[in-house]
């Protein structure tokens, strides 16, 4: 997460350590793991696929997922998460590989 002085709305950005790649990759194996989750969670085969464990697991999986990825990438998973941001500040520097990263896995 790239904040400035003076800039209120922090944007997400690629780490100086992450390549371009390194950031697609990054980001869609943490959307993955999100996604793998919740439709895991709400497997109707399941048992406990009716109770509260799916939404904490699926919250704890997202915790996690942004602690991980979070010094890389901001840990957005969600390319609405980063284009909000990117559009009130006008920053749009490799704001690509937070819509192909995610696509990439869910499509």
């Amino acid at each position: 997460m790239l904040v400035t002085a003076g800039q209120a709305i922090p944007t997400h950005g690629l780490d100086d350590r992450v390549t371009v790649f390194g950031g697609i990759l990054i980001e869609g194996v943490a959307t993955f793991t999100l996604v793998y989750t919740v439709f895991a969670s709400r497997d109707p085969q399941r048992r406990s696929s009716d109770g509260i464990i799916g939404a904490i697991v699926t919250g704890f999986i997202a915790g996690v997922n942004i602690l991980a990825v979070g010094p890389f990438t901001g840990g957005s998973m969600n390319p609405d998460r980063s284009f909000g941001p990117s559009i009130i500040t006008i920053d749009f520097k490799n704001h690509w590989v937070y819509w192909l990263g995610p696509l990439m896995v869910v499509d």
